[in-house]
């Protein structure tokens, strides 16, 4: 870190709390010294920090960029928009277009409300579910933003009341689940259809046997699996489809933009409940995501995207057990998003890696999402990076001490335990 980054970080700390809006972008998140604390502009699977370095980016701003940085598909329809105008005083005729092309392509789909974020588009599907359901508890499973139903669950849940967080609760096994729906009732169940591993067998469809048998409605959220397991996310996928989807991250491709989707029948509910925003129907990210749906649809992104992510997925395993790190480390996930995992969770050790990689050009925080823009170069360069890596953190480990070769200080957990 030179000076000039030095300052403009104790800048960002002086006007922003963590110096981010994104807690896992934030400098705590990664090891100061080694690693890059601004990233000043991208292109294709590339990243370049305020120094001016050059990094292989793999979180790709942790999802959102699918077809990679700078899409000349994508960046010509922002400008062509550009062009027309930002935002209207009356709908666009973009928000029915776009709408009509998610219908095509998610298959639970009938009818589309748009949103901003995904937190935003959950919180939507949430009272969406109330209304229609005429009840108030949400079962949840997996990540689903910062809302309340969600953060109540976390170590940040201070600002929630404790009324509000009664009426969510977590589960993780569907035997917990039946027992919840037969002693309790629900509006919804809303899970990640795929989350840090693939799901085991039959699991997606138990759990809409489950909910639907108990009157609940069946809420996935693929802010992540949307666009990338298949052109209609991991419904397609799977083969299992819920009454509400929420879509967001891939669907702009960086840009700001998510969406509710489900049948006619539950979506009319619309009309009843208030969730309406000035920003919903703002047309650069409507552009952005109808760009992305028609490389989704019509080009190979997401053959290109398996190849990729299996390559350096079957890579990065094979490197673990070569280094003998079997009990301190995990591949999982699934090939459009690769998870390495601390087993155990251990700070020092997750630090050592991610400092390896930093210093070997390779931006790293546990999850990999390849897109069409990764080369045969940068998977090759990747996996030469993470043997070296894996190889300093066997020292570590060795040692007894892995901290001691942190060159900054640790990692800290993004949720502190609730």
């Amino acid at each position: 870190m030179n000076d000039q980054t030095r300052e403009l970080l104790r800048r960002a700390l002086t006007v922003i709390p963590e110096a981010t809006q994104t807690l896992s972008k934030g400098p705590s998140q990664f090891v100061q010294g080694p690693s890059p604390v601004f990233i000043e502009r991208g292109r294709g699977s590339r990243v370049y920090d305020s120094e001016g370095t050059e990094y292989i980016d793999w979180p790709m701003a942790l999802g959102p960029v699918l077809l990679g940085h700078c899409d000349p598909r994508v960046n010509q329809a922002i400008r062509d928009q550009l062009e027309l105008g930002i935002t209207f005083t009356l709908p666009s005729p973009l928000e029915t277009s776009v709408a009509e092309q998610l219908v095509a392509t998610v298959p639970s789909a009938e009818m589309v409300r748009f949103a901003k974020s995904g937190s935003e588009a959950v919180a939507g599907a949430i009272r969406l579910a109330r209304a229609v359901t005429g009840r108030d508890l949400i079962l949840t499973s997996g990540y689903h933003g910062w809302h309340d139903a969600f953060a109540s669950h976390t170590g940040r849940s201070a600002g929630v009341p404790s009324v509000t967080a009664a009426l969510s609760i977590e589960f993780t096994e569907t035997e917990v689940l039946k027992t919840l729906l037969d002693d309790r009732g629900a509006a919804a169940v809303i899970i990640e259809p795929a989350t840090g591993r693939a799901p085991a067998p039959g699991y997606l469809e138990e759990v809409a046997r489950l909910t639907r048998e108990a009157g609940a409605l069946l809420i996935f959220d693929e802010i992540i699996t949307g666009f990338r397991w298949a052109p209609g996310g991991a419904q397609e996928y799977y083969g299992v489809a819920p009454d509400i989807t929420v879509v967001g991250k891939a669907l702009g491709n960086g840009m700001p933009i998510s969406a509710i989707c489900g049948s006619a029948t539950i979506m009319e509910h619309f009309s009843e409940i208030f969730v309406s925003g000035t920003h919903g129907g703002e047309c650069l990210s409507l552009a952005a995501a109808g760009a992305v749906l028609r490389a989704v649809n019509e080009t190979d992104v997401i053959e290109k995207i398996w190849a990729t992510g299996r390559r350096v997925g079957d890579g990065i395993g094979k490197l673990i057990a070569g280094h003998d790190l079997d009990s301190h480390f995990e591949c999982a996930g699934e090939p459009p998003r690769v998870v390495v995992t601390v087993i155990g969770g251990d700070l020092a050790v997750r630090s050592l890696l991610q400092q390896e990689l930093a210093k070997a050009r390779i931006l790293f925080n546990g999850s990999l999402f390849p897109t069409p823009a990764h080369s045969k170069t940068d998977v090759d360069q990747t996996l030469d990076a993470f043997d070296k890596a894996f190889r300093a953190v066997a020292r570590g480990i060795a040692s007894g001490d892995p901290a001691s070769l942190v060159e900054g200080e640790l990692i800290a957990p993004a949720f502190r335990q609730a």
